[in-house]
């Protein structure tokens, strides 16, 4: 069906992005995906939440964290316009 290829398409660009963004530190994987499917992909690959989701409020930009061993990966993007970003986050 329409929904379950779409999910595969989807889950194939993001295992691109998301390697490259792996590999290289300096890199940003920008698309136009929808923050859940972003999420249950991540999730999948072993990155959990780290549970900082926050937002702006009614122009709905947003910005979360996920962790894997040594690997923090930040998500953030604009659920109006459905666009998301994820990027290795720089170490503290």
């Amino acid at each position: 069906n329409m929904e379950k290829r779409l999910k595969e398409i989807y889950n194939k660009f993001l295992k691109e992005g998301i390697d490259a963004v792996l590999e290289d530190k300096e890199l940003l994987f920008q698309a136009d995906i929808p923050y859940g499917v972003a999420v249950n992909y991540l999730e999948s690959i072993g990155f959990e939440d780290d549970e900082n989701f926050d937002t702006n409020g009614w122009q709905a930009d947003f910005w979360n964290t996920f962790s894997k061993d040594d690997i923090t990966l930040s998500v953030s993007g604009c659920m109006y316009d459905g666009t998301i970003k994820i990027n290795q986050k720089e170490e503290e």
